[in-house]
């Protein structure tokens, strides 16, 4: 009987990716959430920081759902920094957002493209 392959990441999970210094002379591995997956093994993801922001685009993470998500402190996901990154550059999946934060969230990104 055949295997059946499952993605290994899908929408909601909660990566780490290397980013690059804008002097491009190191990186620096951080958390970003996958919106959706893309043809070719790529992702679209927004990335997630613990740094407090005056962004109006960023969506708090409550205590709950930052311990789903496998971060070790208060957080908010930036949806006006989205980006597409390969499988390839995904270090590990600390967890997941609920599918009701991610449909919210996926609303605010329409909204934010639509302005």
């Amino acid at each position: 009987m055949g295997q059946i392959n499952t993605p290994q990441y899908v929408s909601g999970d909660v990566v780490f990716v290397p980013f690059d210094y804008s002097d491009l002379s190191q990186s620096k591995v951080r958390p970003v959430v996958i919106i959706k997956a893309l043809a070719n093994n790529d992702f679209l993801v927004a990335m997630i920081t613990s740094k407090g922001l005056c962004d109006p685009y960023i969506y708090a993470l409550d205590m709950n759902n930052q311990r789903r998500a496998g971060l070790p402190r208060e957080s908010v996901i930036r949806y006006s920094r989205l980006f597409v990154v390969n499988e390839t550059r995904i270090r590990n999946k600390t967890g997941r957002v609920p599918d009701e934060l991610l449909t919210s969230l996926k609303e605010k990104i329409a909204d934010f493209i639509k302005k």
